[in-house]
């Protein structure tokens, strides 16, 4: 039974040596581009997203999630969620009023957000991966348009903190 468990034992120590080593070769290449961490949440999706909308990704946390390598004024928020759930900006504020500024201008900045559904059994993959849809703040646009104000749900809830969230 010993020899079983250590058997066991060496063999799943040995997966996840594997994976810790492939994650640390990931995170050499990503720093060689600028990417301080790859393991940042949320960025391994936005680089999904901006490889099939052709976007570039900021390297920056507090930045947009993404900018046009054409026109690099043009920045763009990347939403995502699994089937079923919501796509969320956190860190949204109703008060004080500089936080509150803060909070619309990181929907106002951008040219669209852009909202992708990853499917949950190959999640490098979106179940959208043709049709991103964008929500453009630009009247020109083809797109679902985006309030110029928009309201921060859960505001009236007296929460500290809020997300705005859609639900997919």
């Amino acid at each position: 039974m010993n020899t079983l468990l250590n058997s066991l034992n060496a063999t799943s120590v040995n997966y996840i040596a594997q994976i810790i080593n492939y994650v640390r070769k990931a995170q050499e290449f990503a720093a060689q581009h600028g990417f301080k961490n790859l393991l940042q949440p949320g960025l391994i999706k936005e680089l999904v997203i901006a490889e099939i909308l052709v976007h570039l990704v900021h390297r920056a946390k507090h930045e947009p999630g993404a900018y046009d390598p054409a026109n690099t004024s043009r920045k763009f928020e990347c939403l995502s969620c699994f089937e079923g759930g919501t796509f969320q900006l956190g860190r949204m504020f109703k008060s004080p009023a500089a936080k509150r500024a803060k909070s619309l201008e990181r929907l106002t900045r951008n040219a669209a957000i852009y909202c992708a559904v990853f499917d949950e059994k190959n999640p490098l993959e979106t179940q959208w991966q043709s049709r991103l849809r964008a929500m453009s703040s630009r009247p020109h646009s083809s797109s679902i348009p985006m309030p110029r104000r928009p309201h921060l749900p859960g505001t009236q809830a007296g929460l500290r903190s809020h997300d705005c969230s859609w639900r997919c």
